[in-house]
């Protein structure tokens, strides 16, 4: 049996942790620390987090996890706030069966990571992260040897950009044929009325930006702009540490023919009621009725927008209903998720000769670590690179030749092998 150290010892789990009666998160949101369960609605990200589905022993106090969590939501966005609390309930749910948890240990934290299949070690960062602030604020349920041993386990985590490197065809991007026959599917089912506008508009900003999804869901029809020389888009940046995703934007260039769809939309929510303050992709629109009650105050900037994680689920969804079949997948039909776009677009840019800080300024990274991924593995690339060095050695085979035959042969089988 795993010993209790002092951390987690009687004595120390017997001091009551007083939770203060009411906080605000980074963006303001005023909630009760001691309800049981959190809720708000904050940007284009809803927060839930049920705290009566965890069951824990006295020596782990509800309250250490709630005083821990507490520091992430005043801090850092609804989004990771979310993740860690899901990191933890997915860690319980792990060991559901077993015997009582007495501590969090590092034995109880190696037991979880051996039970996680290979591309799910990224839950282990997750996880991670939680339970070495758990420990710096000193509150009893994680034992110290815990965060120790997470610091010195080389973890494996989530293999950046593994999708995008492998062209995995499930959760990478689209290629060229998927692409294509996405796109005309898109296009037939809106035609035939199969699908509803807005995700027709979606798909088509989501080939054309490339954003995370959290900042389609925090457009508003402002955004949206005719101008002398064509149409264009700003779109909200994410991960910006600003207080809300709608502090700063980057403006995206439209085809004329997306152009043209998304003012035809605009003029249609605007029949509708909706002024140019209102969502580009208004909660009522996507889901078709009228919801119970508000999620969030008329004063909220967020008003009427449907939260990020709803429109994925409802867009993925309805074209999972039309999605063409893929040659990758022995022609079963594609798998659809938002992140498939951003990823397509990141490599078409690539494909196109885009340079990495242009990739990444596209794709609102603020470095260029992320966007290497993009230039790997790809056949379009080496063909491409092939045509470009073809030209410049031609004259060099040429010149060979007057070395001698066995030269010439050499030099053309490097060339033909590269």
């Amino acid at each position: 049996m795993t010993s209790l150290s002092a951390s987690s010892s009687p004595l120390s789990t017997s001091i009551a942790i007083r939770l203060v009666e009411t906080a605000f998160t980074r963006s303001g949101i005023q909630f009760s620390p001691n309800d049981d369960v959190w809720e708000w609605t904050d940007g284009p990200f809803r927060v839930y987090l049920d705290f009566r589905k965890i069951t824990l022993s006295d020596s782990i106090p509800i309250s250490s996890l709630k005083q821990t969590l507490l520091v992430f939501a005043k801090r850092n966005s609804a989004s990771h706030l979310g993740n860690l609390f899901t990191a933890f309930i997915h860690f319980l749910a792990k060991r559901a069966g077993t015997t009582p948890l007495l501590t969090i240990s590092a034995t109880e934290v190696s037991n979880y990571s051996a039970l996680l299949k290979s591309n799910e070690k990224w839950r282990v960062s997750t996880l991670n992260v939680l339970l070495q602030k758990w420990v710096a604020l000193r509150l009893p349920g994680v034992e110290p040897d815990c965060t120790d041993y997470l610091r010195e386990l080389r973890k494996e985590g989530n293999p950046k950009g593994e999708a995008v490197r492998t062209r995995n065809p499930i959760k990478g991007p689209f290629s060229e044929a998927e692409y294509t026959s996405l796109y005309k599917a898109v296009d037939t089912a809106y035609g035939t009325g199969d699908i509803a506008q807005w995700v027709a508009v979606l798909t088509r900003l989501l080939f054309a930006c490339g954003g995370r999804i959290s900042q389609y869901a925090s457009l508003k029809v402002m955004d949206f702009m005719v101008k002398q020389e064509g149409f264009a888009l700003n779109l909200p940046q994410a991960k910006t540490r600003e207080v809300h995703s709608r502090s700063s934007f980057k403006e995206f260039d439209l085809s004329p023919q997306t152009g043209r769809l998304l003012e035809d939309y605009v003029q249609d929510l605007e029949l509708l009621g909706y002024d140019k303050g209102g969502a580009l992709f208004p909660e009522e629109v996507v889901l078709e009725e009228v919801p119970k009650s508000p999620r969030r105050k008329e004063s909220d900037l967020f008003f009427g927008h449907y939260d990020s994680a709803g429109l994925s689920k409802k867009f993925s969804n309805i074209l999972a209903t039309i999605a063409p079949p893929s040659e990758r997948l022995d022609f079963e039909a594609m798998p659809i998720t938002t992140q498939r776009f951003r990823y397509t677009f990141g490599t078409r840019l690539a494909e196109e000769g885009a340079s990495k800080t242009v990739i990444a300024d596209r794709l609102g990274h603020t470095d260029l670590q992320n966007v290497g991924v993009y230039f790997e593995a790809s056949p379009k690339i080496v063909e491409n690179i092939d045509k470009a060095m073809s030209v410049p050695l031609a004259p060099l085979l040429v010149r060979v030749n007057y070395l001698g035959r066995s030269a010439s042969i050499i030099l053309a089988g490097e060339a033909s092998c590269c």
